[in-house]
C-alpha cells in the first residue's frame, strides 16, 4: 500500500468514524453530557463509567481477535467493528479528560472554601 492510498484510507475511515459518532452520540446521550450513557451505566450496577466502555470496546476487540486468529467475523463487517473500537478509545480520553477537569474543579472549590 503507497503512503497515498493508506492517507486516503485513514481520511476516509476517520470520517466514517466521525459521522457515527454524532450519530451514535445523539442515541446515547441524555441531556448535554455527551457521557452520560457510561455515567448512568455505571452508577446503576457499580462500576467506573471507564470500566463500561471497556467492556463495551472489549466485544469490538474479540471480534477483532477472532478475525486475526482465525481469518473470520460473522457478525459485522470488520470496518464497522474498527471504526467503533476508534470511537471508543476517543470517547476513552473524553472521559480520562472530564475525570481531571472534574477533580480540578473540586480541588478549586475546597481551596475556595477554606479561604472563606
Amino acid at each position: 500500500m503507497t503512503h497515498e492510498d493508506f492517507t486516503k484510507l485513514v481520511e476516509t475511515a476517520q470520517a466514517r468514524q466521525y459521522s457515527l459518532l454524532r450519530t451514535k452520540g445523539a442515541d446515547y446521550t441524555q441531556g448535554l453530557d455527551r457521557l452520560s450513557n457510561f455515567k448512568l451505566v455505571a452508577e446503576e450496577i457499580g462500576i467506573t463509567p471507564e470500566q463500561v466502555l471497556y467492556v463495551y470496546l472489549a466485544k469490538h476487540l474479540y471480534a477483532l481477535r477472532r478475525y486475526v486468529h482465525e481469518g473470520r467475523v460473522e457478525s459485522e463487517p470488520l470496518e464497522g467493528r474498527i471504526d467503533d473500537a476508534c470511537n471508543y478509545l476517543h470517547l476513552l480520553g473524553a472521559l480520562i479528560q472530564d475525570e481531571v477537569e472534574t477533580s480540578q474543579a473540586l480541588i478549586q472549590e475546597v481551596i475556595l472554601e477554606e479561604k472563606r
